[in-house]
């Protein structure tokens, strides 16, 4: 029996880059932002805070990271399948914290493997999604 298998993760390098890319994105659209990176076990690796970004984006951008990270989809895919399961399902998640269905999150891949998250929150959902995704393009463009 083989006991281990092997996963991969985020490197540091990427993650570091993927925040850059969410900041730049941020900072040309006047918004303050907060931007999270988890890796696949949902562990907070990555983290910056626009100055004056709302205290709850700190939590809310985490558990966006993580939510992708977790099920592999973008957050606003994840909120639209949480609303079309019944209701007696949707109490089940709602018992797990972390898991939010909000756009502005989305799934790091390397190939079809998802190794991290990345969440943004502060400003709307729309210009958090695309900071979010600015960090992505970031990451694609250093390759």
């Amino acid at each position: 029996m083989k006991r281990s298998a092997e996963r991969a993760t985020i490197t540091g390098e990427a993650i570091l880059i993927a925040l850059q890319g969410a900041m730049a994105k941020a900072h040309k659209e006047k918004v303050q932002i907060v931007a999270a990176v988890v890796d696949t076990s949902g562990m907070l690796v990555g983290f910056v805070a626009s100055e004056g970004a709302a205290r709850i984006s700190h939590t809310v951008a985490r558990d966006k990271a993580f939510t992708s990270a977790m099920t592999g989809m973008p957050t606003i895919e994840w909120k639209a399948y949480v609303d079309s399961i019944p209701a007696h399902e949707r109490e089940i998640i709602a018992k797990h914290a972390g898991y939010i269905g909000a756009d502005g999150g989305f799934p790091i891949l390397d190939g079809d493997r998802v190794i991290a998250g990345i969440g943004v929150s502060g400003a709307n959902q729309e210009i958090d999604a695309a900071c979010a995704r600015a960090g992505l393009e970031a990451i694609d463009a250093a390759d």
